[in-house]
């Protein structure tokens, strides 16, 4: 297909290396677009279809981690899951190229294609939905101030 040199506007194969004119990189161009436009189409698909056990605590709620106490002893201990807000289970998302487990604070984000796989919150689970959950039933959503942020402001009269 003939195609218009972005330099110089002369008619060019789009399978061109280079505009035989200008010397423009016609192939890379082409593929820049191509890339673009497979980008906007993939990030128009995404919604969100469901939940799914979190991957970053294995639908606990929690994870354990090692710390070492005063004494340098190492200790397991345990946190809330702030990926799933301690219910063990985010959002499943889903655009064309496959279906995502999607945390809560990283949803907004993932939809309006801030964030894209793999970043904090976002993990590709693979191309068929995940309709199977570890436990029946997910626990409940921490609606709460999680741990940093500041206390609510207090009314007038209050």
């Amino acid at each position: 297909m003939l195609i218009s040199c972005p330099e110089c506007e002369r008619k060019v194969s789009d399978r061109a290396k280079a505009c035989p004119d200008c010397g423009f990189p016609v192939a890379e161009h082409v593929a820049e677009q191509a890339a673009a436009a497979e980008r906007a189409a993939r990030l128009a698909s995404r919604e969100r279809v469901g939940e799914i056990d979190c991957p970053s605590c294995d639908a606990r709620g929690f994870a354990y981690f090692e710390a070492k106490n005063d004494e340098g002893e190492t200790r397991q201990m345990f946190g809330w899951c702030e990926a799933c807000k301690h219910s063990g289970r985010v959002h499943q998302c889903k655009d064309v190229a496959g279906y995502y487990a999607v945390s809560h604070p990283a949803l907004d984000p993932f939809l309006r294609g801030e964030l894209d796989a793999p970043a904090e919150g976002v993990v590709f689970v693979g191309t068929q939905l995940v309709a199977e959950h570890r436990y029946e039933q997910a626990g409940e959503t921490w609606t709460g101030a999680d741990p940093g942020d500041p206390p609510p402001e207090k009314s007038p009269g209050s």
